[in-house]
């Protein structure tokens, strides 16, 4: 039997937990190599992220839940939005038109990852760089007028 060192075991994310703290949610991400990160936010999470940590978390998150809705709030609010910015999109889903319906705060790009993050008044739409989404003409426009800033100057939530 030959152990590999943790020391050169891969950094891959392999668990996470999510806890409650007051009305904030607390994502704990556990890789192979033994480390455990804790984020404040999905934003945080995000931010710090490589496309390969948001992907192997897409995995876990879905072989977990699939196309089944978790009870918990806070899963919930992990699983759709890796579903947004993962699975195909709906033209028809509700997510898609809400530009329309709520001012735009921000767009940011966050490099390590490849993800653009739309904050609206009441909610956030991460979605990844390379991907089509069914926004509207009018949401594109928006997004247009505005300054895209870098997610690397961005405040910590």
């Amino acid at each position: 039997m030959n152990p590999t060192p943790l020391a050169i075991k891969s950094k891959i994310v392999v668990n996470w937990k999510i806890f409650q703290q007051g009305q904030r949610s607390i994502y704990q991400i556990m890789r192979a190599n033994g480390a455990d990160t804790v984020y404040m936010s999905f934003r945080a999470m995000v931010k710090d992220f490589t496309r390969e940590d948001l992907i192997g978390l897409y995995r876990l998150v879905m072989q977990k839940y699939g196309t089944n809705r978790p009870e918990d709030a806070y899963d919930r609010v992990l699983w759709s939005d890796l579903r947004t910015m993962f699975d195909p999109p709906l033209n028809e889903d509700v997510i898609w038109s809400l530009p329309l319906q709520q001012k735009m705060v921000s767009w940011r790009y966050y490099d390590k990852c490849a993800v653009y993050c739309l904050t609206l008044e009441a909610s956030t739409i991460y979605i990844l760089a390379d991907r089509k989404y069914p926004l509207s003409k009018d949401a594109c426009h928006v997004m247009l007028k505005m300054k895209l800033l870098d997610g690397t100057m961005d405040e910590v939530y």
